[in-house]
């Protein structure tokens, strides 16, 4: 379930996104469920994070605490509408991690006509970056910052062509580390009513 900002009626709604599943590794008593992708977060919480906090100690990034998601886009235009991650409020998010898990589509192969490219707007130059879900492609982002998308999915051929990816968002321990961008957010959605949430990710 996500929320985005609805013009018509001015107010922020709920919704299911299309042809997109969703799960959350929980590790502990689930562990053996997911042995690989627990081994990974904990990876990420702990190295990312100290590497972040190392170039940018106002991060405040916890060694120890995220939150993730595993998420499978089953073409039929299955996409995600423009949004920056964290908008505020009590969320601590601040440093998102998408891994794609998609070991046929690669950089000399992405296989592009098959959608699903993330991306990344408010570029240098006010430009558009769009990067390919390549299997094992590493994607790092501020969480309170950097407003994206990703294009529509298609998968003709069944389960070959679904689109996976992990997100792993490491959180801050200082909520005053959340920043905002109020400018961004009027330009991207002028309509909104500035810091009511408009199309934050429900996790």
């Amino acid at each position: 379930m996500s929320t985005r900002w609805d013009g018509a009626s001015s107010t922020v709604v709920r919704y299911e996104k299309h042809a997109v599943a969703a799960t959350e590794i929980l590790g502990g008593a689930d562990y053996e469920l997911s042995p690989a992708l627990t081994e990974y977060e904990v990876a990420v919480t702990g190295e990312l994070a100290r590497a972040v906090n190392a170039r940018n100690p106002a991060a405040r990034l916890s060694l120890a605490e995220q939150t993730n998601k595993l998420a499978v886009c089953l073409g039929d235009g299955a996409h995600y509408e423009k949004h920056i991650d964290n908008l505020g409020g009590d969320d601590r998010r601040k440093v998102t991690c998408l891994l794609y898990l998609n070991p046929t589509r690669t950089p000399t192969q992405p296989h592009a006509a098959l959608g699903g490219q993330f991306r990344a707007f408010d570029q240098p130059g006010d430009a558009e970056l769009l990067v390919e879900p390549c299997g094992g492609r590493l994607v790092c982002f501020w969480s309170d910052a950097l407003v994206h998308d990703v294009l529509p999915s298609a998968a003709p051929a069944g389960d070959a062509d679904f689109r996976w990816a992990l997100t792993v968002w490491l959180v801050t321990t200082d909520i005053a580390a959340i920043a905002s961008d109020p400018a961004a957010e009027k330009r991207h959605w002028p309509d909104a009513a500035i810091g009511t949430g408009i199309q934050v990710l429900a996790g």
